[in-house]
């Protein structure tokens, strides 16, 4: 996948849209980023799990633009929903003391070998 786009929702949710330059299509993730229960917080709790939903549903550009409009109009009591940043992949997700990080490149670029 060439582009990703990253929005969250609620502040706790990221829908992830990826899409290539070789094809009109778009897939989506969502990303659960809501803080655990205050009863599973303190030094002896156990870490949250990352919670990783794809939808299995492949959408053409018309189809995404309505899913985003869609989310928007059904969160606007709540913020709506907003661009965060373009990027070209997911690397990976990293846990540290206060969730989870996803590691994300922003740029690309082809490197070539002489």
């Amino acid at each position: 996948m060439s582009d990703l786009l990253c929005a969250p929702l609620f502040r706790s949710w990221f829908y992830i849209l990826a899409s290539s330059q070789s094809t009109p299509l778009t897939r989506v993730l969502k990303i659960d980023r809501s803080p655990p229960p205050p009863a599973a917080t303190g030094p002896d709790a156990p870490a949250p799990e990352l919670n990783v939903v794809e939808d299995q549903a492949v959408y053409n550009e018309r189809q995404a633009g309505e899913l985003l409009r869609m989310i928007e109009e059904g969160n606007r009591g709540t913020g709506g929903l907003e661009k965060v940043m373009l990027f070209y992949g997911i690397v990976g997700f990293v846990r540290f003391t206060a969730g989870w990080y996803m590691v994300s490149p922003s740029r690309s670029r082809l490197c070539r070998r002489s």
